[in-house]
Parts: C-alpha cells; structure tokens; sequence
C-alpha cells in the first residue's frame, strides 16, 4: 500500500509537466526523489513505469486559440528531440508564412539558459508497403515543435501563437529532461583543433562517404528506402557522411507553379524527408543538408532548373525576370526564409545534420558575386538566429579556389575537386587552405572528370585515403553515388571499412599533430609517396607508389624501401596494415633512442600504411 501510495502522489506532482496551462511556473518544478525513497529496490522499476505513463500522448484541453498541447515524447532526455503536437481554432492565414501565422516554444532552464524554436505546420501522410509516401490522412492537421535541451533539468516553456505579427494566445507549463545515455551533441569545429570537426562532449569526427543527393532509381519516387538502403551498407562498412539536395526533381519542397511561400502542396516530400532523417540517425550517417542548388538558379545549360522555379515571371505567382534577381529581390529573400525556417523547425533538432549548406556550386549561378555573398552573410545570419541546436553553415563551390568559400561567415571550406592528374595536386592545394585560414576543409565532391562518370574502387580507394591523410578534415566525398551502389559485390563499399577503422587510431580533433608528406620525412625512393601524420609520440603514415593514379593499369611491387620519422625516444610498436582490406600484414616493438627512427617497409605494391604508437 505504501508503494502505491507514493506513486500516486508522485503521478499527481508530475501531471503538470508538458500539460498546457497559465499558472505561475516560477516554483522548484524539479522532482523531489527524495520523498519518494523506498525500503526496497521496487521504487525503480515504479519510477519508469510512471515516466512512460507521463510523457506518452499527454492532451491537456483548454479554452483559447491554442486548443491542446500534446507532449508525443515518451521520455524527455537531453541532446534528443523533443516532440510537442498543438492544435490552433480559426486559423485563416498562411502557416508556412510567419508574418501571418508564426508559432514558438520557449524554453526557460532553472539555470536561466533559454531556447527558443519555430514551430511548423505538419500533417500525416500513409504509406505504401514500397515505402513510398501516401495520400495525406485526413484530420491530422497540427503544429509541432522539436526542441532539443543540451542539459537536463527543469525547464519553464511557453508556447506562443502569432497572427499578423500580433499575438493572439500563449500557453506556458514545465517539463523536467533527464539525462541521456549518449550525449554526444552536434557536430562542430573542434574547440581543441580547429582544422577538425567534434561532437560536442569532444569526441572527434572525420567524414567518410559518399554523395546520395537524390533517389538515381525513379523519377519523383519520394521513396526513403532508396536512401535508406545506401545508408545501411555505408554504415555496415564504417562510411559516416553524405550530402542531399533539395532538387527540383526529388525533394524540392516549393511546388512549380505554386506559391512561392507555401508548400503545402508537396508535404508528402516533408514527411518522406522525416523518415531519411530517422535513417541518417539509425545508421549513424552525417549529412550535409543543401537547401538551395546551382540548377535552380541557372536559366541556360543542360543543367538548369530556372524553368521549374515557381519564382520566374510567368508562372502564376512569379515575379523574377531572371534568377539572377533572386539574390538581391526583397521578396524573393523574404520566400527564402519562409522555406529555411520551415526546415529549421522540422529538421534542425537533428545531430545528423552536419550542417545547412545553404547552396551547392553557389558560384555557377547566375548572379554577381557581390550579390550572391550578401545573400549568403543575410541567410546565414538568419538561420544563426532561428537554429537553437547550432548546426555548421556553409556553401560549397564549383572550383577548388572559389573566393566565396573562404569566407568568415562560414564554418569550414567546402570544396569540389574534379579532373586532377596526381594525388599530389589536389591533396597540397587542400592541405594549403587548412593551414592558410585554419578551418576544417572537406572535399564533398570528387571525380576524376565532371563530364563522365568515372568512378571503381581503385578510385574511390585513393581519393578516400588521399584526402584523409592529407591535412583536410575527412575524406574526399565521391559523388558517383549511383555508380558506387551498383559496383558488384559492394567491393566501392567495402573500401570504407579500413580506412574508418585506421581513423579510429587517430585523435586528431584533440591532439596535436604535425603533417607528414614526402617533403617532411626521410624516403629512400624517389618513387614513393606519403602522406598522414605525426605527433611527438606516434606517427602514422599512408605510403604510395606514385605511379599509383587512376590512369595506371600496373604498379611495380616495392621491396627493402626505409622511411625516416622524427619521435621522441622510447619504446614504439610498429604494425604494417594493407589498406585494401585492413589486415595487419606485420607487427613489431622496436626500441628508439635517437631523433628519427628509421623503419623497413615490407614488400608492398599500390600502397600501404603504418601505426607507429609509443608504448605505454
């Protein structure tokens, strides 16, 4: 009886949280586990059952515009989404346009920390067993929020409906966030090396994948489990990274000849963008979200899009002559941040997210550059001022030295590197924009040409091992994705795991390293080549005949090569790992007591690595 008593005054105490009400909030809302201590071990499994029965589908009905709140969170944790459904009476505006009809939740910490978060307009859509999305289903209409609390604690909100600029209701309540079981955060630039992206408890990341930017299989197929099946074999193979496009031929959520700040007519992509995002996290795949592309800004070439845009003059609501005005035209940047706050809303609580990017190739665009950079400093900007998890922002380019990328409003360069005629081309010039504005720089594109297709594993090997040790962030991101998916036997795939596993030795986002590359290390052939890098007490090096390019049909095999590499002395063990598959071909504990050690290489051909690591 005494246990059932004590749940049910703790039931009372905790009905109120994500409940909907105007009552003073300003009391200790924390849970007073303390009153509710048991003589046995019963209390735990009592205290759960209590939680999920509090934070699954809690309505609490009102008076008001505001007609209920619904907490559809079962267990509110910090660093994870919370999801807050309401519904609003009367509403005669246009929900995707906050001047008419604007929607908030505001949350205030007990530590006085607040977080603010638009809200979006949603509707539930059916699905197909193909995985398609379907009609949508009557009477789902709603607002909802996803928030993300970066502590636990108790937390005052208030939500706050706008119409015209004016509001028109508000409801506050608390909620109590609990602590989660992996805290990770967001992805960032490493606090602790600023070439290096982190997660926010510190934990290093290095990007490596490949693009899947659009469903290559059907045509306005909106069907996730194109997506989601990539995914899983990137994951299976140690990938992390992709980056996918808002086209006019997939995912593009204005509809062509609809308005150019509402998109309610194509929600069904929102909602088929909702289940790629519950993929990305499944798979642990980190992506760059490109909201706008060159295509829909280009009015000439094979590749534009102008046409499709319903912002031309012409279509029934459009009003630009050229896309060129898209930059400048106020209107037009007032329908941009309708569609980026919207995006924000539904999305941004996401930690797979890597970061916006707010255009693809912005510079093949029509359009003055001028004009295209306050576009960008204006979007960004505004997306800093909307985005409470604090995403990356940035804008890639369609050539290697593309001024706008170097940017400071942006948080790393985002490089596309096509048609290179040597490893050495690509990887000094990366390595030189890494030191030159000391950010993480990240090739999200390559290819050996832009005008053909051309992507195998060989290829795919050197550009993702190339990339990854040579000075950039992460490895080079391949964007023949299609082509990769249908190499048999998922051999491209396959090439990931080694070099995700060989990663893993290397904390580069919080230790310093020196950059290690044929000019800096004793090399006893002129043939060979290496790239990685070196701390005072490890080293570890990637090591490549130089024949070794796409356009090589053979490679010679290397025997009794000698590298030099300066260490401090001690004892060190030194494994020799074939790239290709990552087996550890050779493993030794050596003993230095100079200022350069000077190793074998054993007989290898194409390329090979080496950990070199003190012992403890």
């Amino acid at each position: 009886m005494k246990k059932i008593i004590s749940a049910i005054l703790i039931l009372v105490l905790l009905l109120s949280v994500c409940g909907c009400n105007n009552a003073d909030t300003t009391s200790d809302n924390n849970i007073p586990t303390d009153n509710i201590i048991e003589e046995d071990n019963t209390i735990e499994e009592t205290y759960k059952d209590i939680e999920k029965s509090l934070y699954y589908k809690n309505p609490v009905s009102r008076e008001g515009r505001i007609t209920d709140v619904t907490c559809l969170t079962e267990m509110l944790r910090a660093n994870k989404k919370i999801e807050i459904e309401i519904h609003i009476s009367d509403i005669k505006g246009n929900v995707f346009n906050p001047e008419e009809v604007d929607v908030e939740i505001e949350l205030k910490g007990s530590d006085g920390e607040i977080i603010k978060t638009p809200g979006f307009f949603y509707q539930a859509h059916g699905w197909t067993e193909e995985g398609r999305v379907g009609l949508p289903l009557e009477g789902t209409e709603s607002f909802r929020f996803r928030v993300v609390a970066k502590k636990a604690g108790s937390y005052d909100y208030k939500i706050t409906f706008k119409e015209n600029g004016k509001e028109a209701d508000s409801v506050s309540g608390y909620m109590n966030i609990y602590e989660a079981n992996d805290d990770r955060g967001i992805i960032g630039v490493s606090k602790e090396n600023p070439n290096y992206f982190a997660f926010e408890n510190g934990e290093g990341y290095i990007p490596i994948g490949h693009n899947v930017c659009w469903n290559s299989e059907t045509a306005s197929s909106y069907n996730y489990i194109y997506y989601d099946n990539i995914f899983k074999q990137m994951s299976a193979n140690g990938a992390n990274y992709s980056r996918l496009w808002l086209a006019v031929w997939d995912m593009m959520l204005w509809s062509s000849g609809g308005k150019t700040n509402d998109f309610s007519e194509n929600l069904y992509k929102a909602a088929a963008l909702d289940r790629m995002m519950e993929s990305c996290a499944e798979n642990e795949i980190y992506i760059s979200f490109t909201i706008f592309n060159h295509c829909q800004f280009k009015s000439k070439g094979t590749d534009n899009s102008w046409g499709s845009m319903p912002f031309k003059l012409g279509k029934k609501y459009g009003y630009l002559e050229s896309p060129a005005e898209f930059w400048t035209n106020e209107q037009a940047k007032k329908d941009a941040k309708c569609l980026i706050r919207y995006l924000v809303a539904r999305y941004g609580y996401s930690r797979n997210i890597l970061t916006w990017e707010l255009c693809n190739e912005i510079t093949s665009c029509e359009g003055e550059n001028t004009d295209i950079r306050q576009w960008c400093a204006e979007m960004t900007e505004y997306i800093r001022s909307i985005d409470s998890t604090g995403h990356m922002i940035s804008v890639s380019s369609a050539k290697y030295d593309d001024p706008i990328n170097f940017d400071k409003i942006f948080d790393f360069v985002n490089i596309h590197w096509y048609a290179y005629n040597s490893i050495e081309q690509y990887t000094s010039k990366l390595a030189s924009y890494s030191v030159m504005y000391n950010k993480p720089v990240l090739a999200s594109e390559m290819g050996v040409s832009w005008e053909e297709n051309i992507v195998n594993e060989t290829i795919l090997h050197q550009q993702i091992w190339s990339c990854a040790m040579g000075l950039t962030a992460g490895a080079s991101a391949s964007w023949y994705w299609q082509e990769i998916d249908e190499i048999p036997d998922g051999a491209a795939y396959k090439q990931y795991k080694p070099l995700a596993d060989y990663m893993k030795r290397i904390d580069l986002s919080n230790k310093k390293y020196f950059s290690v590359s044929s000019a800096n290390i004793g090399i006893s052939n002129n043939q060979i080549k290496a790239l990685g890098y070196r701390s005072d007490d490890s080293a570890y090096i990637w090591i490549y005949d130089s024949k070794y390019n796409y356009l090589s049909t053979s490679f010679d095999n290397q025997e009794s090569s000698k590298i030099k590499v300066k260490l401090e002395e001690g004892n060190y063990t030194v494994e020799w790992i074939n790239p290709w598959t990552g087996e550890s071909l050779s493993k030794e504990d050596v003993t230095h007591s100079k200022g350069v050690l000077e190793i074998t290489v054993p007989a290898w051909s194409k390329d090979i690595a080496v950990a070199i690591e003190k012992k403890q």
